[in-house]
């Protein structure tokens, strides 16, 4: 049985994707013109970007296309692939935690995305606010090696099941057009600064 953690990225991946349209465009190293409307206007966070070093106690987790560094102690899984002949990706959670309140993050590869990163992230933010599941939903453009394209989508939403705040951060990194490469961190809001979760998302490196 997924963990919560499993569960949550892998639905806000599937929800993002089916519920989008747009065409793709060829075009590389700029948002298509389809989804320039939907360009994000938040400012990034001034601390989101790629780590150039990992922290000496973190351990490599890799798969098709990319690798992450996470704490050395934490425990990991695959990410079923989220479509039939998918590409799987993983998972990494703090241990000893309460099955109900992990701490951890996922990546979750879209190999055949129905729509770019820019108009999923839209479709995310938007779910989130109007269907009052989250309050303070951020959606920046953020610059990612080795993508045409990143969006991060942060916001602040308590789980069916639990009265505890969490804290969510979403980084879709559109690598090609038909490849999105999903990270997402996961903490209780009154643990996130401390989790670490912001610095294994930015170890994130893309394998071309």
């Amino acid at each position: 049985m997924r963990s919560q953690l499993l569960a949550t990225a892998a639905a806000l991946v599937v929800t993002a994707s089916a519920m989008t349209g747009c065409s793709q465009s060829s075009q590389e190293n700029a948002i298509p013109d389809a989804a320039t409307s939907l360009t994000p206007t938040d400012p990034p966070p001034a601390s989101f970007s790629p780590l150039a070093t990992a922290p000496l106690n973190f351990r490599t987790l890799a798969g098709k296309g990319f690798q992450i560094q996470v704490p050395a102690s934490w425990q990991d899984n695959v990410v079923p692939a989220t479509t039939t002949g998918g590409v799987p990706g993983v998972a990494a959670r703090e241990p000893g935690r309460d099955p109900a309140r992990p701490i951890g993050v996922a990546v979750v590869i879209d190999n055949d995305p129905s729509s770019d990163a820019v108009a999923q992230s839209e479709v995310l933010a938007t779910t989130k606010s109007s269907l009052g599941q989250a309050k303070d939903v951020k959606r920046s453009m953020v610059k990612w090696p080795d993508t045409q394209y990143a969006v991060l989508v942060s916001w602040t939403e308590t789980p069916q099941g639990t009265s505890d705040a969490y804290r969510v951060e979403q980084l879709f990194a559109q690598v090609s057009p038909k490849l999105i490469v999903n990270v997402v961190g996961k903490a209780p809001v009154a643990d996130f600064a401390t989790s670490g979760i912001e610095r294994i998302m930015r170890t994130l490196v893309i394998k071309t």
